[in-house]
């Protein structure tokens, strides 16, 4: 399959995109309100869980797109051409959300907000692009690796590695490591969207779906014993059920018709902003928290659906509108 300007792709942005706003919202309430006993906790643990495929498909999409080009290329050339397209929003985000950390943080000091930069953290979302610059410094050097057995290794020792550190943990990432866990996840996107091996999609998505259900009821019953690492265990992206479920569900989407709906005009919308929707919508989740709507404003089923929803048409909406902006349409596109 080639990756230019296939609508499958657009497809899996525009999930993704949806889907990390859903799993913000579910994430609230699963921390804040650990009651392995209660309705509502067990909700939004199933929310949150059937969603971790969300950043691994980013990173996957981003190897399917980044590693063919830069197999072409000099690697200064590749930095000369991609990274100011990251670098922009990484710098431009980053300073919005330190100001908005000091204006509404009562205990925030700038020396905290640059370490946590150092840790490639400024707030508790932009760790993507800081590990997406990693991956980007990285890919004219994976790319060299070009037969497809050797990128399939590649692939497997990367995803197995990960798997086993996000099970045995270690310490803190910082700004420089950050990506190396995904490293996996990038030769993934590229070798399985450019291999002809293509289960049955109906498969996928069961595996995918009992993976997700999996992850939550490993949660539920570790809870109780493990307190939050329950769900730092279960959660990661890195973990071995995060893994599976992201490649089932990546495979099945490669499949989608490219003239259905994976080609519509809402669709092609959402994935052209939706580095802005990423960036914004945690500044809408914390407006939206403020007027009395989050994940427990009512029953988690009802309240993260409605918060989710919310947030994601503003945040669509801000980004479309600075995309019109020709200082600010860097931050967003």
């Amino acid at each position: 399959m080639s990756t230019a300007r296939q609508p499958q792709l657009d497809l899996i942005r525009a999930l993704a995109t949806f889907a990390v706003i859903w799993l913000h919202v579910s994430a609230n309430v699963v921390i804040y309100r650990p009651d392995a006993a209660s309705s509502a906790w067990w909700t939004a643990n199933a929310a949150d869980a059937l969603v971790r495929w969300c950043v691994p498909l980013f990173v996957m999409l981003s190897g399917a797109l980044l590693l063919p080009g830069a197999a072409q290329m000099m690697a200064a050339d590749f930095y000369r051409k991609r990274l100011p397209r990251l670098l922009w929003p990484l710098l431009g985000w980053t300073a919005f959300y330190l100001a908005l950390r000091a204006g509404t943080e009562p205990r925030f000091t700038w020396a905290q907000g640059w370490r946590d930069v150092v840790k490639g953290m400024p707030y508790y979302h932009l760790w993507y692009l800081y590990m997406t610059l990693g991956l980007y410094l990285a890919a004219p050097f994976i790319a060299r690796v070009t037969a497809p057995a050797e990128l399939r290794l590649l692939m497997v020792l990367g995803l197995a590695i990960a798997a086993i550190e996000s099970l045995i943990g270690s310490g803190q990432a910082s700004v420089l490591t950050r990506f190396v866990p995904y490293i996996g996840y990038f030769v993934a996107g590229h070798y399985l969207a450019t291999c002809t091996w293509r289960p049955a999609s109906g498969r996928l998505l069961l595996l995918a779906l009992a993976c997700g259900a999996l992850i939550a009821l490993t949660t539920g019953l570790l809870l109780p014993t493990l307190g939050p690492r329950a769900w730092q265990l279960m959660y990661a992206y890195p973990g071995p059920l995060v893994i599976a479920m992201s490649l089932a569900l990546w495979l099945a989407l490669l499949q989608c018709s490219p003239d259905g709906w994976a080609a519509s005009r809402p669709v092609q919308a959402i994935a052209r902003w939706s580095l802005g929707i990423y960036a914004i919508h945690p500044l809408w989740l914390l407006i939206l928290g403020r007027f009395g709507l989050h994940g427990l404003s009512y029953h988690p089923a009802l309240a993260i659906t409605l918060t989710t929803v919310a947030a994601f048409a503003l945040s669509a909406a801000s980004a479309a509108l600075l995309a019109r902006l020709p200082l600010l349409r860097r931050l967003v596109a």
